[in-house]
């Protein structure tokens, strides 16, 4: 589930402020449903965070750059590889979300090369890349998140179906790559032995390519 709404996030971040639409096809149910998630990620504080600790933090800095690494475009090759990636983007296509579009987005942000920026801002960080999830994932966000997420299974048979299927059990080995894939554990190594934070980068995977969406589409 994370995976899938993670995707969703990242595509408002690759347009104009509050303007993406995400990409249809066929009846275009299953879009329409994911926008609502879009239309209420708090991309302005999000995007302010992001600039602030690109600006000023030099371990954030340097991991959203280092995710352009060889490793990590070999990972995005083996999750499109694999059977269950096909199925999941048959079904999102079946009920009217071009997943595909939506993969190749993230490819194109993940080997973005980002430039430091001069921000002003009064902005107090906590620093660090754990300090900057912290800074983020806000209470507030993860409930309003969670909130719209009870009332869309309660009200949408659509987005329920939705649900259903990620659940099923079908996609365990996609949903576990990050686990298991061998060009994902060396970057976790590489992170290691460079003294920084490889949990944080891997528990929060989805949303550091969100922030370099944001920055990527916004600077």
């Amino acid at each position: 589930m994370r995976f899938a709404l993670a995707i969703a996030a990242i595509l408002v971040t690759a347009s104009h402020l509050n303007a993406y639409k995400l990409p249809k096809v066929g009846s275009g149910d299953l879009a329409r449903e994911l926008q609502d998630f879009v239309n209420s990620f708090p991309i302005n504080d999000v995007l302010e965070y992001t600039r602030v600790y690109l600006s000023r933090d030099k371990e954030f800095q340097w991991v959203l750059n280092f995710m352009r690494n060889e490793e990590m475009g070999a990972f995005l090759n083996d999750v499109q590889s694999l059977p269950e990636f096909a199925t999941l983007m048959d079904y999102l296509v079946e009920n009217g979300l071009n997943g595909y579009a939506l993969f190749d987005t993230v490819k194109e942000v993940m080997e973005a090369q980002l430039e430091r920026v001069n921000v002003h801002s009064n902005l107090r960080v906590t620093g660090g890349l754990a300090g900057y999830v912290a800074d983020v994932t806000t209470g507030a966000l993860v409930t309003n998140m969670q909130n719209l997420f009870e009332n869309k299974v309660a009200t949408s048979e659509v987005f329920k179906n939705f649900v259903r299927e990620i659940l099923s059990g079908r996609y365990e080995r996609l949903f576990a790559s990050t686990s298991t894939n061998t060009h994902f554990q060396r970057v976790l190594h590489q992170l290691r032995y460079l003294d920084l934070d490889d949990e944080t980068f891997h528990a929060n995977f989805y949303l550091l390519l969100i922030s370099k969406a944001l920055v990527r589409a916004h600077n």
